[in-house]
């Protein structure tokens, strides 16, 4: 079973109406007293024992065995807004990353579509967290740009700088030659894909408690200014996106790069859907490059087209939307995700929407209300850098600050490289174990009472 860190504070001040969680005093800087105990041995070991002949049901914890109990998982029911659930579940974008020691063992071996596209491989590094951390979903391993190559639109992953298209889009010529994703081809070129799902779906089928099965795409605009800059490394500043909007014939390429990309993107959620995915994230990680009234063009309208096509497509898996850089843009967002629309019965749009780490929460749930499902959002960094203390505080603030709705823990980007594991486990740990403190018990309660429920 998992040893962590044990923390121990003397005072308890009030907060939002309840109890606080003590850990957010020692954050605040009020007086208490720290006793803490080394982690009992190293969690890389852990994860590559438990990667060779670990039994994952021996490693839960106390808190979490009675949610074997429910054979959905939990962060599933969460997005059907079941308001009974014991505690937010957990997981994190790029959670099968460099900061995993066995993972480390695969990048340094094989190039990064070579562990992408072999399913054995991606199978491995894609279960790699849930094994060592006990994480409430596994999000199969691959790329953003993954549907790229049957598209016209080949890249490689450049060491130290990141994904590289060999032939930027930028001309008319070139968004010619750009091929909508079809059926087919996600049965060919993309079979690496589907195997990969409906393995892990196999894997999963037993285990107690079950973490979901999630597939992820990338959103219209995202997958654009990947395909006209060239390149993704952090130097990318969007100039030749940018160069393309602000003029008259390079905005009707671009719109029309977009459109032939959200035809693309549907076909290829539908065929994650079938392969077993049991809930899709879309990932709009260049948002930050656009303004509110530039990201409602460029990016939310054809998001919106990806939704209503995925759904006409009978597609019902539940549908999780993250923007990075949605700081400033929750008013535009809004109308993507409106509160009297899920309030309404048979609403079929996004599911859940997911929060970058410069947003508040807080604003976000009194924004869409109860009824929104909402991700997120601790800065990553604090994982990175943080003590025990501020990671534990910075957990308890967020679901503070997200309480009175469905909610389901994670960062607000990707984790670090130069993450800690033993902080990932503690951070997993501590979510768990929420439901045996006096302050989330308090918070719970009163969700409860305000959805009907008796508790």
């Amino acid at each position: 079973m998992f040893q962590f860190a044990v923390l121990k504070l003397t005072r308890t001040p009030r907060c939002a109406g309840h109890t606080a969680p003590r850990s957010l005093q020692a954050a605040s800087g009020a007086k208490f007293r720290l006793r803490s105990e080394r982690l009992r041995y190293h969690v890389a070991s852990l994860a590559l024992r438990a990667a060779l002949d670990t039994d994952y049901e021996g490693c839960l914890s106390e808190s979490s065995v009675v949610e074997t109990c429910n054979e959905a998982p939990l962060l599933l029911r969460v997005l059907r807004c079941d308001p009974s659930v014991p505690r937010p579940p957990v997981w994190f974008m790029r959670q099968a990353g460099r900061y995993m020691s066995a993972f480390r063992m695969y990048s340094g071996r094989y190039a990064f579509r070579e562990r992408a596209e072999t399913p054995e491989i991606a199978v491995e590094l894609s279960l790699q967290p849930w094994r060592a951390f006990g994480v409430d979903a596994v999000i199969m391993f691959a790329d953003i740009l993954t549907p790229l190559p049957p598209m016209g639109l080949d890249y490689q992953i450049v060491s130290g700088q990141g994904p590289s298209i060999k032939t930027p889009v930028r001309c008319m010529e070139n968004v010619e030659r750009v091929r909508p994703l079809t059926p087919e081809d996600t049965e060919t070129a993309l079979s690496f894909v589907g195997t990969t799902l409906s393995t892990l779906a196999h894997t999963l089928a037993d285990a107690r408690p079950r973490p979901a099965l999630l597939g992820f795409l990338g959103a219209p605009f995202t997958l654009a200014a990947y395909g006209i800059e060239g390149e993704g490394g952090r130097a990318s500043s969007g100039k030749q996106v940018k160069r393309m909007m602000y003029t008259a014939e390079g905005r009707e390429l671009m719109h029309r790069l977009l459109q032939k990309i959200t035809q693309s993107m549907i076909v290829f959620a539908a065929y994650q859907a079938r392969k077993g995915a049991e809930a899709i994230q879309i990932f709009d990680s260049w948002a930050h490059l656009l303004s509110p009234e530039d990201y409602q063009e460029f990016s939310l309208f054809y998001v919106e087209e990806l939704v209503r096509g995925i759904r006409a497509h009978g597609v019902e898996t539940p549908l999780i939307f993250f923007a990075n850089g949605s700081c400033g843009k929750l008013g535009v967002i809004s109308a993507m995700y409106p509160a009297d629309t899920r309030e309404a019965n048979g609403y079929r749009g996004l599911d859940a929407l997911a929060l970058d780490w410069r947003t508040s929460i807080a604003e976000a749930r009194q924004l869409f209300g109860k009824r929104a499902v909402l991700q997120g959002n601790i800065d990553p960094t604090v994982l990175a850098c943080g003590d025990t203390a501020s990671v534990k505080a910075a957990i308890d603030r967020c679901v503070c600050a997200a309480s009175g709705g469905a909610h389901i823990l994670n960062v607000g980007h990707g984790i670090q490289p130069d993450t800690p594991e033993e902080m990932v486990a503690l951070f997993c740990e501590h979510v768990r174990a929420l439901p045996e403190t006096d302050w989330y018990q308090q918070l719970r309660h009163r969700h409860l009472v305000e959805n009907g429920v008796p508790g």
